[in-house]
């Protein structure tokens, strides 16, 4: 009733044009700006005197970011006694249809400005369209193709779902069949069954649009990618590659080139997925796009990474970031993927707290994020808990989380890395029985699919310090090694040779072990890995402890000491404290011993990157007795 006689008052009256004002903002949640008012050619005289009487009837207000808006309960009120009119909501939506048409066209692209005002307007472009959509006496094609480009500007900056409005739009479809549109359509869609790329298919001789086909061709290798059946996305990725090529259609030829790059990197081919990710970039270089470059960019430092080049990973990833700031991309969904990304390489250099930190400011602005990355997040979250010995409860919190987003989102291969993660922790909690069982079902799960995960298996499986006599086996390190060696893993290949160290110090063989902790600290040196370098000195102190060296043994753990600090290894660091605190009731005098200088500068900035992955045997003057245990 309130509301009534507030829109019948003499002031309302008296203004002509403010109840069509008043229905028009009564659909868009997001409100109106004055330039929008404006410069929008809406059929209202005297549009800013209107805006007026409504501010002083208190049926309309202005936000915080000086937008016209109207409360919850008076848009019910209006759209249900006072609807709004075609012609009055006509040229918004021309307006709105420019400026996806714009973003469709440009969004790799240098104008950032598009962005900024189809975010503003979120909410009232899904409400125009659905309107537009429920009106049965219009056209369709237009506003169809505007919530398709809506959705895939959804995909890109990681916003609101717009579900409902691609509902409309499948109820919507023009008749007789526009195939072309219908394909388009169902790029969007094709995440439901493969009933739809089958449907999608069957519409291919009817039409010509080589960028649609691409684009089709392009969205299904990603459904096959995240079904983990690598052969048939790679099949469409060179079917979009080819026809794009043939086609001219540089954008989907760019985009083609990065997802043959991703598959080849999850098979663990990373030097070839290198150079697909740098002919990507050449492509979206050449038109400007960059967003397709960006992407290319990160896929390229994925590669580096797993090839252990991990300070050039890194640049790159800054260097993808700045070019998505450019577009205004900062904050969408490749720009998490990123982050991420660099977190991981962080953990990887066994870095925590800074991966952590990354994690954790992801996840406190999930609400904008992909659910992919959220558990993505949450699952590496975990993994870094179980480093730094995180109380039970957070992990398998998190462990929980990222299995339910992976399970809803139909991820298969983000469940076994669910299950190779809770593996680890069951060997920190020391159940061996369960995470043995655990890390082999999932080596099982992986091996030829995701090196990722084959990969962390064995290296959990290869570490004998962390496994009790029973499951002492030189197999696992070996495996890791020879896949190492295959994947050109860098990072892996000297994580193999230390472990097999570990075991023939178990066997009593110190100088091979020696060897085998030298070349590999070495190599960790290079890499910068942290924590991997203080376990090479740790058990070369410990060698040189037992020789009677116990100066060399004190140098080499006092080396080792703020590596473990930097890692968060507190009890490392307790364990470090206490041998030097031996060393010096043993020998009071060992700070006058002269250190070996090759010991002490083991691994410095000198270390050369010769020792690479078919030569290392070269380097080792135990190359017949290891080969010869190998079998």
């Amino acid at each position: 009733m309130s509301i009534a006689v507030s829109i019948s008052s003499p002031r309302m009256v008296s203004v002509s044009g403010t109840t069509d004002l008043l229905s028009l903002l009564s659909m868009l949640p997001d409100g109106l700006s004055d330039i929008e008012l404006r410069k929008t050619s809406f059929p209202i005289h005297h549009i800013l005197e209107c805006k007026a009487t409504l501010l002083r009837t208190s049926l309309a207000y202005n936000s915080s970011q000086n937008r016209l808006k109207v409360l919850v309960p008076i848009q019910e009120y209006v759209q249900k006694y006072h609807p709004v009119q075609l012609l009055i909501i006509e040229p918004l939506f021309q307006h709105y249809r420019e400026l996806l048409e714009l973003y469709k066209e440009h969004h790799g692209t240098m104008l950032a400005e598009i962005v900024p005002q189809i975010t503003m307007n979120f909410a009232n472009i899904q409400s125009l369209l659905s309107f537009r959509l429920q009106q049965e006496q219009l056209d369709h094609n237009q506003t169809i193709y505007c919530a398709i480009y809506l959705n895939t500007y959804t995909s890109h900056l990681g916003l609101r779902t717009v579900t409902p409005l691609m509902d409309l739009v499948a109820a919507s479809l023009p008749t007789p069949v526009n195939h072309g549109l219908e394909v388009l359509f169902l790029s969007e869609k094709n995440r439901g069954a493969e009933a739809l790329i089958r449907q999608a298919l069957a519409h291919f001789p009817y039409f010509n649009d080589p960028n649609v086909k691409c684009r089709f061709y392009n969205s299904v290798a990603r459904y096959y990618y995240f079904q983990d059946d690598l052969t048939l996305a790679a099949e469409f990725q060179e079917r979009a590659l080819h026809l794009s090529l043939s086609t001219g259609q540089t954008g989907q030829q760019s985009s083609a080139l990065a997802g043959l790059a991703s598959i080849k990197g999850q098979l663990g081919d990373y030097v070839t997925g290198k150079a697909l990710a740098c002919e990507s970039q050449e492509v979206a270089q050449f038109t400007a796009d960059l967003y397709r470059e960006a992407r290319a960019l990160s896929i390229e430092a994925g590669c580096l990474a797993d090839l252990g080049s991990y300070s050039k990973a890194a640049a790159l990833m800054q260097r993808a970031q700045s070019l998505l700031g450019l577009c205004d991309m900062a904050g969408g969904t490749l720009a998490q993927n990123i982050m991420n990304n660099l977190a991981d390489m962080y953990s990887t250099k066994s870095e925590y707290i800074r991966a952590r930190d990354i994690h954790t400011r992801l996840l406190s602005c999930a609400v904008n994020q992909h659910t992919f990355n959220v558990a993505l997040s949450c699952l590496n979250l975990a993994e870094i808990d179980i480093s730094l010995d995180t109380p039970i409860q957070d992990v398998r919190k998190n462990i929980h989380t990222a299995r339910s987003l992976f399970e809803k989102l139909g991820y298969s291969m983000g469940s076994t890395m669910c299950d190779a993660i809770q593996a680890n922790f069951y060997i920190r909690e020391r159940n061996m029985s369960a995470a043995d069982k655990g890390l082999k079902r999932a080596l099982q799960l992986t091996w030829g699919k995701h090196s990722g995960v084959t990969t962390y298996c064995l290296e959990k499986l290869g570490d004998i310090k962390r496994w009790s006599s029973i499951y002492w086996t030189y197999t696992w390190s070996t495996a890791l090694l020879v896949h190492a060696l295959k994947t050109k893993q860098k990072l892996a290949i000297y994580k193999g040779l230390q472990f097999l160290g570990d075991l023939f110090l178990v066997e009593g063989d110190q100088n091979t072990a020696i060897s085998l902790f030298t070349i590999a600290l070495d190599a960790f040196t290079y890499m910068d890995i942290h924590r991997s370098r203080a376990e090479c000195m740790l058990q070369l102190g410990d060698i040189s402890k037992m020789n009677g060296e116990f100066g060399k043994a004190e140098e080499l753990w006092k080396l080792a000491r703020p590596l473990f600090t930097c890692s968060s290894q507190e009890k490392k660091v307790t364990l470090i404290d206490e041998k030097l605190l031996s060393i010096q009731s043993i020998n009071p005098d060992v700070h006058k011993l002269q250190v070996l200088t090759v010991t002490a500068n083991v691994g410095t900035e000198g270390a050369s990157e010769n020792l690479l992955f078919y030569d290392v045997f070269k380097e080792l003057s135990v190359t017949q007795s290891v080969l010869h245990r190998f079998g």
